[in-house]
């Protein structure tokens, strides 16, 4: 888009000794013994402004399948989440010895993936390259406010345990929705819950799971088109193209270290160290 804009620029007396067009002088200033003038010019530029080949209606079109693919995401995590929890424990007698052992390594290697995984984030930093906190131990937020190690660990701890499971549930707070469900399915197994009671519970909620769980398959076949609608609309929306795959590299190269360790060196290690065999015949 071309626009005029104004700017000021300064020059000093001998310079305007060989100039007889300057208009509009705002100020002037002694610098070093000599005079300064500051005077307005009007230029042309050219903006760059994003979807300007795109009215109101040809964007709100591109936008509504990732929207609504976005939100029928969004719809699904609190019952697959609640209903889930709820029926787990209820679970545990009926997965066998086998079970008993493969759940433990389950969330084990979870557990190390999300660890290794928030380790190679930290280290190549591929939203916040170049980027460093100023107090040692510390990180910083987006309005520059530094937040101490042991305030991270005890926010967990906080979200774990919500004041109020409503507010938790509207706001999507996914580890204090996980614990409070996680401890009504536990005690379902009380002996004070009545036999009919738990059974009524549990019913409702394997009966809500199944069908959460057969929405999510049908949310799950539009993912191509919701993903081209939000790419679509981000490439669209971007001033500067290059910076963007710049970011998305660093993201997928993120990614591809981390899964590459955890497949190719945890595992084998783990396998090794569980049953003194080589894991590196398996792949």
């Amino acid at each position: 888009v071309d626009s005029t804009e104004t700017v000021t620029r300064n020059l000093t007396v001998s310079d305007v000794t060989n100039m007889t067009n300057i208009d509009n002088i705002v100020s002037m200033q002694i610098v070093g013994g000599e005079f300064i003038l500051f005077y307005e010019e009007t230029i042309n530029t050219t903006v760059e402004m994003p979807y300007s080949h795109l009215n109101a209606y040809a964007y709100a079109v591109i936008e509504f399948p990732g929207k609504l693919w976005i939100n029928a995401l969004k719809l699904l995590v609190l019952p697959l989440i609640t209903m889930m929890m709820v029926v787990l424990p209820s679970r545990v007698e009926a997965i066998g010895p086998l079970g008993k052992i493969a759940i433990p390594l389950y969330l084990f290697t979870s557990t190390c993936a999300a660890i290794q995984g928030s380790i190679w984030a930290w280290v190549i930093q591929p939203g916040n390259l170049g980027q460093a906190s100023s107090i040692p131990g510390s990180v910083s937020t987006e309005d520059g406010e530094n937040i101490l190690v042991t305030d991270a660990i005890f926010n967990v701890l906080y979200n774990a345990v919500p004041s109020n499971i409503i507010v938790a549930m509207s706001d999507l707070m996914v580890l204090g929705i996980i614990c409070f469900f996680l401890a009504i399915g536990i005690l379902l197994r009380h002996p004070n819950i009545k036999e009919c009671e738990r059974v009524s519970v549990l019913n409702v909620s394997q009966a809500i799971l199944r069908c959460t769980m057969l929405l999510v398959v049908w949310v799950v076949w539009f993912t191509p088109l919701g993903m081209l609608s939000l790419i679509c609309l981000k490439v669209a929306s971007t001033t500067d193209l290059l910076n963007l795959l710049g970011a998305l590299g660093f993201y997928l190269m993120c990614v591809a270290v981390g899964h590459s360790i955890h497949t190719f060196l945890f595992y084998p290690i783990l396998f090794w160290c569980t049953t003194r065999l080589n894991g590196w015949r398996y792949y």
